[in-house]
C-alpha cells in the first residue's frame, strides 16, 4: 500500500514559514487602559498612538496577533498603521472575545 501524496495546496501550506516580529509597531505615547473606556474613547486613546519602527516593513500582508477583541480599536489603530507604511493586506486574529463586541 502506498502512501497517499498531499495536494499541492496542503503541500504549499507545509512548506511556507509565517515570520513572526513583535518589534514591527511600537506605541509611541502612553495609552489609558482600554477596559475603561468607552467605543468613542477608545479610538481617541489610540489616535496616532503607533508607528512603524524604522523601515521595517517589507510584507505585502501581515497578520495581527492580539489577545482580546472588544470594539476592534486596537486592530484598527494597527492595521491603519501597517497600511499607511505600504502592507497590502492586513488580517487579525484574536484569543478571546471581550464585551462590547
Amino acid at each position: 500500500r502506498s502512501t497517499p501524496k498531499p495536494s499541492s495546496a496542503a503541500s504549499d501550506v507545509y512548506k511556507r514559514q509565517i515570520e513572526y516580529n513583535e518589534h514591527s509597531l511600537i506605541r509611541t505615547r502612553a495609552t489609558s487602559p482600554m477596559k475603561d473606556l468607552n467605543d468613542i474613547q477608545r479610538t481617541k486613546n489610540l489616535e496616532k498612538a503607533f508607528k512603524i519602527a524604522g523601515n521595517v516593513i517589507i510584507y505585502n500582508k501581515v497578520l495581527i496577533v492580539d489577545d482580546i477583541y472588544t470594539t476592534g480599536t486596537t486592530i484598527d489603530a494597527c492595521a491603519e498603521c501597517l497600511k499607511r507604511a505600504g502592507v497590502k493586506e492586513v488580517y487579525a486574529v484574536t484569543l478571546c472575545v471581550g464585551r462590547g463586541f
